[in-house]
């Protein structure tokens, strides 16, 4: 029997799940037994629970899966590397070695077999695959946005009978999910995950700074899904850190270039709250403008009319509006 943990770390909501011979028996979050919101260390405790839940022990398991692959995408990584180097506060780097020392975390705090298989799973492959084996499909279109992932933050694929191959994708920094976590932050609502709260605020605005985002936010580049205007932007910077501690703060994505270009806007509104629900409701209106885009060139390469999508990004139910609200796809 083929017995496989699969394992979510160093990432926002860390996570275990294990499946026996091709079906999921057991998936548990460490935030549920550890009571640290969107924890994103080591889940250990998951890893107990799901085979418990299982009914096994760890030498049973045959294979190990990580959502991550350190060495994808890697002469993009070193050319971003060498382009913002700083000895002292290499983040990226040191993200890379903590996701390479799970495999020896795990090795500390469980007896496996000696034959048993690791897997490093590209990241945006490990979120398509998460929506594809379930769908019953044979063939689709796949879709994966999120902050990022192994550098990267969409990734446009093909999906047929077992094989999912990534057709296109979109590198880090420039990235939806982080632009519109960035501006979830800039309207106060400071702590990891907190994109919901400004997606709901949406709905009580109007669009009116829809323009102005759309133009100083990100550059004109049709070659490109999209692309951000780093000018408002801190990610990208050497020290910058995205990774969620116990507190659930992060840094701070947007620069206080952004205060600037709105400080007549939020001066001239009747009260900030105003402000908050109109620049809300245009955050979602520009972030839905390249959701329509990046979903239109999926349907203009014509692979299939199924489509299944995942990634953080995926949350955004009204963005996902578009999708079931015309006839690009039958399912």
């Amino acid at each position: 029997m083929k017995v496989i943990l699969g394992i979510n770390a160093n990432h926002a909501d860390s996570s275990a799940c294990i499946i026996c011979d091709g079906k999921i028996i057991a998936a548990v979050e460490e935030e549920r037994l550890n009571r640290i919101k969107h924890f994103s260390g080591y889940p250990i405790k998951s890893v107990q629970e799901c085979m418990k839940i299982a009914n096994i022990d760890s030498t049973e398991i045959t294979d190990i899966a990580f959502n991550t692959k350190p060495l994808s995408n890697i002469f993009p990584k070193i050319f971003y590397s060498l382009k913002n180097f700083s000895l002292k506060k290499n983040q990226p780097f040191k993200r890379v070695i903590k996701k390479i020392n799970i495999k020896k975390k795990l090795l500390e705090s469980f007896e496996f077999k000696k034959d048993v298989k690791f897997h490093f799973i590209e990241h945006h492959i490990a979120h398509i695959a998460s929506a594809f084996y379930p769908s019953g499909f044979t063939k689709a279109n796949g879709l994966s946005i999120d902050g990022s992932g192994d550098f990267v933050t969409c990734a446009i694929a093909e999906c047929e009978n077992n094989l999912i191959k990534i057709k296109k994708k979109s590198f880090f920094p420039h990235s939806l999910g982080i632009f519109y976590h960035g501006m979830t932050q800039f309207l106060g609502f400071k702590n990891y995950g907190e994109e919901y709260k400004m997606m709901g605020l949406a709905a009580y605005g109007e669009p009116k700074y829809y323009d102005k985002i759309k133009k100083e936010l990100f550059l004109n580049d049709s070659s490109n899904l999209f692309r951000l205007n780093l000018k408002y932007f801190n990610h990208q910077k050497p020290g910058y850190k995205y990774i969620t501690g116990d507190s659930l703060e992060i840094d701070q994505i947007y620069t206080n270039n952004l205060n600037d270009l709105f400080f007549d806007e939020i001066k001239n509104e009747n009260n900030y709250e105003n402000f908050q629900k109109n620049f809300a409701s245009s955050v979602q209106k520009v972030y839905e403008y390249f959701f329509e885009k990046i979903i239109l060139n999926i349907v203009k390469k014509n692979f299939s009319k199924n489509l299944v999508f995942a990634g953080g990004c995926a949350l955004n139910s009204s963005a996902n509006q578009f999708i079931t609200s015309n006839s690009h796809f039958d399912n």
